[in-house]
C-alpha cells in the first residue's frame, strides 16, 4: 500500500485547496492508497477533518517568510519531521510554496519523492533554491488549468514533468435536480418570481464582485432582479456598502455556507469575474454541474469551463459594459432559451468536469 502525506499551508480559510484535498481523499477507497493530512490546527481543512473523525490528521504550521518567520519555521520543520517519522509516507503531496519548503528541508537529502500542485499562477523564479527544487526534488508539476500551466511556464522556470489535470467536481453531488431550498429562500425573504444572478465563489478582491455592482447601476430591463453572494462576512458587508452607495439596492450577501448547494439552488445564473490569482474555479463548476449557466470572465483557466452562448457568457476581465451586457442577455432571454444553456451547462460538466476523471489521473501521478 502506497502512504501519501498530503500538505495545506493555509492557516485560516483554503478555499479550493479544501474542496481538492477533500477530492483526493476518495482515492483510499480502492484500498491501494492510504492518505495522511498535514494542516495548520486553526483552518478550515484541519476543523472538517477533525469533524469527521479522519484517522490520519497531523496539525503542522508551514510559515514560508524566511526572514521574519524563522524560529517558527524551525519549529515547522521539527514537527514535519515528526510527522514523517510517525506516518512514514513514500510521497509527500504538497499544495504550495510554504509547505514545499518545508518538506524540503526537512529531509534535505530525500526521504521521499514529492508532487506538487500549483493552484495559483506564478512564475517560478530561477534562483538557486528553485532550480534545485524543481530539478532534484519535486518529481511531478500538477497545474490544475491549461490556461494556468501555460501562463506559469511562459516567464520563469520550466520545472520538468509537469501535467494539467482539471479539478472535478462530484457530479452525483452537484446535480440539476437538487430541490430548491425553500427555507433558505425564506430566511432570505427572497422575494418570487425575481430573477437572481448570484456566485457561491467567494468576495476576495480579486473576485471582482465589484464589478457585476457597477454593472447592475447600468441596466435598463425592467424584470426585479436580485445579485447574491457567499463568502468571508467582512469583505461581503464592504460589497454591501459600496452597493448602497452605488443605488444597487438588488445586492445582498448571504454569509459563509458550509453546503453550497442551497445556495446554488436559488440562482438562475452563475457568475465569476476573477482578473487575478484564479486557475479554474471549483465553484464555477458546481454551478455549472447543477444546471447554472454562467457569466464568467476569460481570464486564464476561466475561459475552458465557458462555451460562450452554449452554457454562459464570457466576459472580458474587468470589463463593466460586457457583465452589463450579459445580465442584460439573461433578463431577456426566454425561459426556453435559458432552459438550453441549463441543460448545456450540466452536459458539458459530465463530459469535462467529473471528479472520477481527475482522480485517476493523480493516481496515475502516484504511481509513476
Amino acid at each position: 500500500m502506497r502512504k501519501i502525506l498530503i500538505t495545506n499551508f493555509h492557516p485560516r480559510g483554503g478555499g479550493g485547496h479544501v474542496t481538492y484535498i477533500q477530492s483526493l481523499l476518495a482515492l483510499q477507497d480502492g484500498g491501494d492508497v492510504r492518505i495522511a493530512v498535514a494542516t495548520p490546527e486553526s483552518s478550515r481543512l484541519y476543523r472538517y477533518l477533525k469533524e469527521s473523525g479522519y484517522p490520519d490528521l497531523y496539525a503542522c504550521n508551514f510559515p514560508g517568510k524566511l526572514q521574519k518567520e524563522l524560529p517558527s519555521i524551525i519549529r515547522s520543520i521539527r514537527r514535519f519531521r515528526a510527522i514523517v517519522a510517525d506516518f512514514k509516507p513514500d510521497l509527500v503531496h504538497v499544495n504550495g510554496g510554504p509547505d514545499l519548503f518545508i518538506a524540503l528541508w526537512s529531509h534535505p537529502l530525500g526521504k521521499y519523492r514529492i508532487v506538487r500542485t500549483h493552484h495559483a499562477i506564478n512564475s517560478l523564479s530561477k534562483d538557486l533554491y528553485h532550480r534545485y527544487a524543481y530539478s532534484r526534488r519535486v518529481s511531478h508539476n500538477v497545474y490544475v488549468s491549461s490556461s494556468s500551466m501555460e501562463i506559469s511556464h511562459a516567464g520563469g522556470l520550466i520545472p520538468k514533468s509537469s501535467i494539467s489535470i482539471a479539478n472535478g467536481v462530484d457530479l452525483d453531488r452537484f446535480r440539476p435536480d437538487f430541490p430548491r431550498d425553500e427555507d433558505l429562500a425564506a430566511r432570505l425573504s427572497l422575494p418570487k418570481n425575481t430573477f437572481v444572478f448570484g456566485s457561491c465563489a467567494g468576495v476576495d478582491p480579486y473576485k471582482r464582485v465589484d464589478i457585476i455592482i457597477e454593472a447592475a447601476v447600468r441596466l435598463k430591463s425592467q424584470r426585479p432582479f436580485l445579485i447574491l453572494t457567499i463568502g468571508d462576512e467582512k469583505d461581503g458587508l464592504q460589497l454591501e456598502e459600496q452597493a448602497r452607495a452605488s443605488g444597487v439596492l438588488q445586492f445582498k450577501h448571504c454569509g459563509f455556507h458550509k453546503d453550497v448547494r442551497g445556495f446554488i439552488s436559488l440562482l438562475d445564473v452563475g457568475f465569476v469575474l476573477s482578473d487575478s490569482i484564479e486557475t479554474i474555479s471549483f465553484a464555477a463548476r458546481e454551478m455549472f454541474a447543477m444546471g447554472k449557466p454562467l457569466i464568467s470572465s476569460s481570464y486564464s483557466g476561466l475561459k475552458e469551463n465557458v462555451v460562450d452562448g452554449h452554457n454562459g457568457i464570457i466576459v472580458r476581465p474587468g470589463n463593466v459594459d460586457d457583465v452589463a451586457s450579459a445580465m442584460t442577455r439573461f433578463l431577456e432571454m426566454s425561459s426556453e432559451e435559458r432552459a438550453r444553456l441549463s441543460a448545456n451547462a450540466r452536459s458539458y460538466s459530465e463530459k469535462n468536469f467529473g471528479v472520477k476523471q481527475q482522480l485517476q489521473r493523480h493516481l496515475v501521478v502516484y504511481q509513476r
